[in-house]
């Protein structure tokens, strides 16, 4: 007990100091798990905007023009184009919207044919559906990842900047 009273203020300096290098320490180490987050959430919402255009754009030209074979080749290279990217940013989705999207791509590929399109129309029924639940889940997921981009912020208490400006609301 004598050497605590003679001693209190340089144990207090010590206690001081190892609780300040503490602090810096976790500070340091959740701000950078906060970037990692934020640049992945930035990332994933930005895959998700170029891959729900171009989704609409397939829409759009299929919405315009049904038959021939410029359409039947136009489908094809839209069809491959939008499946590579898609396995590029695969690894960004949620399992239920990675189902919809293989399903999508499994319909998409009847409009290849126009035969098989005039055989079976309920096919085209169906692949609006799986688009309009596509879509949907698509929005569905880019909101999820701005609410947990902002919960991640919330949680660490450092506001490095607000909600990028592409993520819809």
């Amino acid at each position: 007990m004598d050497l605590l009273n003679s001693y209190w203020a340089q144990i207090t300096v010590v206690f001081v100091v190892f609780g300040y290098i503490l602090k810096i320490i976790l500070d340091y180490r959740l701000k950078n798990k906060e970037l990692r987050n934020k640049y992945f959430y930035e990332l994933k919402a930005k895959k998700l905007i170029e891959l729900y255009s171009m989704i609409v754009e397939i829409q759009m030209f299929i919405d315009r023009q049904i038959g021939g074979e410029k359409f039947e080749s136009n489908i094809l290279g839209q069809r491959i184009g939008l499946d590579k990217y898609y396995w590029e940013c695969e690894f960004y989705f949620y399992e239920k919207t990675q189902r919809l999207f293989r399903a999508f791509l499994e319909h998409l590929k009847f409009y290849e044919t126009t035969q098989i399109m005039k055989e079976h129309p309920e096919i085209e029924q169906n692949f609006k559906r799986i688009l309009k639940r596509l879509l949907k889940e698509l929005k569905k997921e880019l909101l999820y990842s701005n609410e947990e981009c902002k919960i991640s912020v919330r949680r660490t208490g450092n506001c490095l900047e607000k909600a990028p400006s592409y993520i819809i609301q």
